[in-house]
């Protein structure tokens, strides 16, 4: 079986300079390791640490397109016809400044994504990580995606089987001429396709993006089975993906786990992480692991401000949610004055709190979410579609569901296993946003419906990330289960072993 994140599983998403600070936070997955040599592989394997190779599956290098010019015609198309690129010098300047961008439907590209495959595989790693898994398209989905010749054609072939009602039925009835099926997706496209700008889409757009979309996780598992085959034993195939995008759904059921940069917004304290619990949602309900971070301008907020007790929170909120918050080792933050810019957080600030975790791997594993936030029980199984993408995220939408609350400044995060061990996670909100500064409460008073974990418990053990365990009563009355928890100064784990 191939392996996955376990939910204690301490996450890197970059590789450090200082071995030693992969001790310092019992790490155990590099997530983004580029192209590891082997000897590098095999020093993360001594310190049993999994290490994904990464590579990105959008743009095509400087380098690259120079040595290989004939790479410019397997770029993206408009409408038109036109290949897409991206100016990096961001003043329209010479050729030299442009960077292409790939169609994974491109034979050229395709042959490209192989190679780097091969590269990035060579060290003997455990894994393959995706960075911008869905290519091009991902970037030009509002404007239809890619129109390529190529792309149009395996279209063409879909539509001759599934036959979709319309002038797209009659076009596939014909043999393939590029231009002319060209001019019938752009007759048959809304704003987007034909002016190359945001608009609505029409049905015939919206299958051609369910059809691309299918298309980049095809591509996908064939890099994933390709980097299997080179190493000659089951590895973890991983993206970077947008959780609260709907089309990076189909391609993260594929993968073993997936990471992602969650907006936090950091200058609005615990009432800006509303975001990130929806994606942590979204996650459990697709069956896949997040390891998340925040977003690169939440990150500038931090470094510019010093807010390290609030990464505190984002951190125990990760984990209470029942996914993983990566370690802000090294991690990216921009603003439009500074640009891209490095957070290098200190062990000595953040390390305790993972200790807390990697100590307590039984309070973790196994468990999921029960209460207000769990997953809905009608989630659609097949997510081929734009209409049952929709349907999931509207189904976890549905009611706009609160964490519980525990006194005045405190969440409450329920979690149940299937061995009948149940658990919650108490989360304390009291961060002063002026400040930067969280509070210490004390008699935190915490109460539970009673059939919430379908049974009644006399007492409860609290164990908290900067204490030693303790055991507290539990009482129930009226159909409801109250507790008092002594002390709150960031994250306690109320485990519930006494039963009536």
């Amino acid at each position: 079986m191939i392996p996955t994140l376990k939910h204690d599983d301490i996450v890197f998403m970059y590789p450090s300079s200082d071995p030693g600070a992969y001790a310092k936070y019992g790490a155990t997955v590099v997530a983004c390791a580029g192209s590891p040599s082997y000897n590098d592989a095999r020093r993360f394997e001594a310190l049993h640490i999994h290490a994904a190779a990464s590579m990105d599956c959008l743009l095509i290098s400087s380098v690259d397109m120079r040595a290989n010019p004939s790479l410019v015609e397997a770029s993206i198309r408009d409408i038109d016809n036109n290949p897409v690129a991206i100016d990096e010098s961001g003043n329209g300047a010479p050729n030299d400044t442009l960077r292409f961008i790939g169609c994974g439907n491109h034979p050229v590209f395709r042959a490209y994504l192989r190679k780097k495959v091969c590269e990035a595989m060579a060290g003997n790693p455990d894994g393959l990580h995706m960075s911008n898994h869905l290519g091009g398209i991902g970037i030009f989905l509002a404007r239809g995606g890619c129109f390529c010749d190529y792309c149009l054609r395996a279209f063409w072939e879909r539509c001759k089987t599934t036959r979709p009602a319309g002038p797209l039925s009659s076009a596939a009835e014909n043999a393939f001429d590029a231009k002319d099926f060209r001019r019938v997706m752009k007759s048959n496209s809304a704003g987007p396709a034909r002016a190359g700008a945001a608009g609505e889409r029409t049905v015939a757009l919206t299958e051609y993006i369910d059809f691309q979309l299918s298309r980049a996780a095809e591509n996908l598992s064939q890099l994933h089975r390709i980097a299997r085959d080179i190493v000659d034993r089951p590895i973890t195939l991983s993206i970077s993906a947008d959780l609260t995008q709907v089309e990076h759904y189909i391609a993260s059921t594929g993968c073993a786990y997936v990471t992602g940069e969650l907006p936090h917004y950091p200058s609005q304290g615990v009432r800006g992480c509303g975001a990130a619990i929806r994606a942590y949602r979204i996650a459990e309900a697709l069956g896949r692991p997040l390891a998340a971070t925040a977003a690169p301008q939440d990150w500038a907020y931090i470094k510019e401000n010093n807010r390290t007790q609030l990464v505190h929170l984002w951190i125990a909120l990760a984990y209470a949610c029942g996914q993983r918050f990566m370690v802000p080792h090294r991690t990216r933050c921009f603003t439009k004055e500074k640009g891209m810019e490095w957070y290098c957080g200190s062990p000595a600030d953040y390390a305790p709190v993972y200790a807390f975790v990697r100590k307590n791997p039984s309070l973790f594993n196994g468990y999921r979410i029960a209460g207000p936030l769990r997953t809905p029980e009608k989630v659609p199984v097949s997510l081929d579609t734009h209409e049952a993408r929709r349907a999931l995220l509207d189904a976890i939408d549905n009611g706009n569901p609160q964490p519980m609350v525990a006194g005045d400044h405190a969440w409450v995060f329920p979690r149940t296993r299937s061995d009948g061990l149940n658990l919650a996670h108490v989360l304390t909100t009291a961060y002063d946003e002026k400040t930067g500064r969280i509070e210490k409460q004390h008699a935190v008073s915490v109460t539970l419906p009673e059939g919430l974990f379908m049974r009644n418990f006399s007492h409860a053990t609290v164990h908290a990330f900067d204490a030693e365990p303790i055991t507290i009563p539990v009482h129930c009355s009226s159909g409801m289960m109250s507790m008092v928890l002594p002390e709150l100064s960031l994250w306690s784990i109320v485990s519930f072993e006494y039963w009536l």
